[in-house]
């Protein structure tokens, strides 16, 4: 009987003892072994910020938009002064889309009616995916309903567009250069800069630069947008675990500004010039709303309170992240304001 007590009393020590060790090696891994390779391999933060390895939805035909239910639209893809080619879509208005033969593929048949007068919206989308994401496919359905244009690209490192590993920089400039592409085909038509999640800051920075350069869009919309995106990372689920850490700003914020990814839309903002339409939804799990309202606050400090509107959606809609684009509200907000925008513009 004591022989076997004393075995019972070794293996329970000994199962201790292992949960110990599992315990220990968790705690080592989660929080200290990741937090470091985290900080030290710029790959990592740029990887977890961009998500360009997760491209949904599998087994899309760039090629044919036609097959995500886009008809009437142009695959085509540019190269930027730094070599990096993007995929492109130019999904014409709805108006026109009649009009075009499903099987055009002479470019001078869609950038002919970039010049029409019409608005086009020049959509920047968020990390992970690509152009063809059922969501974005959703908006621009709606946009071209309107009666817009919508031409969307995908940046470096997404999709079928080169892979070069996207920065802040690389990613600004390759907006910068569809906005010039844009630009030289639109002739007096309104171009309206459009950004979603990152989006609104790959948008905000470079609507800031053409601004300061006097060849602002006609307005800019930021759907879902961050203030900053050291806060964003902050207020993540993913960094709960990390929040109240000794040294977390300089293990897990500070890689984002040394590594070329701060995307200060707050401090962008200051320079931009034109209209801002700022959209959010109050449930929001990935950008929490308060982001949101904190952006708005530093536009207004720097610009008319006129020259920016603030759209909530309230969270009994359940819009989430991604389906702002199915509010019934969106059509009249965004037709409103583009008509507004172009009235200032004019002035």
């Amino acid at each position: 009987m004591i022989p076997l007590l004393s075995r019972r009393r070794f293996a329970g020590k000994r199962s201790w003892l292992t949960l110990l060790k599992v315990s220990l090696a968790i705690v080592l891994v989660f929080y200290i072994a990741l937090p470091l390779v985290y900080h030290f391999f710029p790959t990592v933060p740029r990887h977890l910020v961009f998500l360009p390895f997760l491209r949904w939805p599998r087994g899309v035909s760039f090629t044919q938009p036609e097959l995500s239910g886009l008809a009437a639209a142009r695959n085509f893809y540019v190269t930027t002064t730094d070599g990096v080619r993007l995929g492109v879509w130019h999904i014409l208005p709805g108006r026109y889309a009649s009009s075009v033969s499903a099987d055009i593929t002479d470019p001078a048949v869609f950038e002919s009616q970039l010049s029409s007068g019409v608005p086009i919206i020049f959509y920047n989308h968020g990390n992970s995916g690509s152009r063809a994401g059922p969501h974005r496919v959703e908006l621009y359905k709606v946009l071209r309903r309107i009666g817009y244009h919508v031409v969307c690209f995908d940046y470096r490192g997404y999709a079928d567009s080169s892979p070069v590993p996207p920065s802040e920089t690389g990613v600004v400039a390759d907006s910068r250069f569809m906005y010039s592409w844009l630009r030289q085909r639109a002739g007096r038509s309104p171009i309206i800069v459009w950004g979603h999640s990152l989006g609104t800051g790959v948008t905000s920075h470079m609507v800031a630069d053409l601004c300061r350069e006097g060849d602002p869009p006609t307005a800019l919309v930021l759907e879902s947008p961050f203030n900053n995106i050291q806060e964003e990372v902050s207020n993540h689920k993913l960094a709960s675990i990390y929040r109240k850490m000794p040294g977390f700003r300089w293990l897990i914020l500070d890689p984002l500004i040394a590594h070329d990814m701060a995307f200060e839309s707050d401090r962008h903002i200051a320079n931009v010039t034109v209209p801002i339409l700022i959209m959010h939804a109050e449930d929001d799990l990935i950008i929490p709303y308060e982001l949101a309202v904190k952006l708005h606050r530093a536009a207004l400090h720097h610009h008319p309170a006129d020259r920016i509107t603030f759209e909530t959606f309230e969270a009994r809609y359940h819009y989430g992240h991604k389906y702002i684009c199915r509010s019934p509200r969106l059509p009249d907000i965004v037709r409103d304001f583009v008509n507004k925008s172009i009235l200032w513009h004019n002035q």
